[in-house]
């Protein structure tokens, strides 16, 4: 339990660290908490870093080659296409490297690369992404049906090593997240069926649509806490959620997320049971 204290402290203090400028007050807190934390040894811990330092030794090394190849020294890496099978990836395989970096899981006797080369293929890997998409680029990738998520992927795996990215990296980083979440402004959330009961959406809950959604606009709010847009940001936010976990009986809750009742976060839902 105490590993498990110390170990979600330091999330918390890389979070604050990473959200505002990187103070000598908080590495200082930082570094004394490194130095008294050890990984947890629980069976599911030990099988979870082991899985994820494969999906790293992976990354590193057969799928960088497929992917890349000899193309692997360009600024910005070449994804031969805007579409989820050309960015999803990418941003999946970010997200671990950067996860397993961050925490200190990662090993280089098991990955078989330094944590240099492997940082450095990390970042290479997220400004790539950042600087691809439409919001820096001109016809680049973003602004379709799933592409919120890979944003979020490529969004909190900056944030992680958000101290390794230069001033132009960190500014293509911002403007994808905040175009990917300003399209969530005046979104009207999709659900099953409608007020009425009619079945708008057969065999598809919107759940799991509505819930990976919300992870862009988590991690803007969290990054950009003050952002002109962080209030509607944080409602349409909540309104995900809750869409992607409601009951006919929210309709009348009362219990407030944020300051706001339940029941009127939007829920334009029938009150049957699906």
């Amino acid at each position: 339990m105490k590993n498990k204290i110390l170990f979600y402290s330091i999330l918390l203090l890389t979070f604050i660290s990473h959200s505002f400028s990187f103070t000598s007050e908080v590495k200082a807190i930082k570094k004394e908490f490194l130095s008294k934390f050890s990984l947890p040894t629980d069976k599911n811990s030990v099988i979870s870093a082991k899985v994820l330092l494969n999906s790293n030794k992976y990354a590193l090394d057969d799928w960088w080659k497929a992917k890349f190849g000899a193309n692997d020294t360009l600024e910005y890496l070449d994804f031969h296409g805007i579409h989820e099978h050309n960015i999803r990836p990418v941003g999946m395989q970010a997200l671990g490297l950067a996860t397993s970096i961050m925490t200190g899981v990662y090993d280089e006797k098991v990955v078989g690369k330094s944590i240099d080369e492997a940082t450095n293929k990390t970042v290479h890997l997220i400004s790539s992404l950042a600087y691809k998409h439409r919001a820096n680029l001109e016809k680049g990738w973003g602004n379709e049906w799933q592409s919120a998520l890979w944003a979020h992927y490529a969004g909190l795996a900056a944030w992680f090593l958000w101290d390794k990215f230069d001033m132009t990296q960190k500014e293509h980083i911002e403007k994808m997240i905040i175009y990917e979440s300003d399209r969530f402004l005046t979104y009207k959330v999709p659900y099953y069926q409608d007020k009425e009961g009619k079945i708008v959406f057969p065999g598809d809950t919107k759940a799991e649509e509505n819930s990976w959604n919300s992870c862009i606009l988590q991690i803007a709010t969290a990054m950009m806490p003050s952002h002109k847009n962080h209030k509607k940001w944080m409602e349409k936010n909540i309104e995900l959620l809750i869409s992607s976990y409601v009951r006919p009986s929210d309709l009348h809750r009362n219990q407030t997320i944020n300051g706001k009742p339940v029941q009127n976060y939007n829920l334009n839902f029938s009150k049957k049971i699906l």
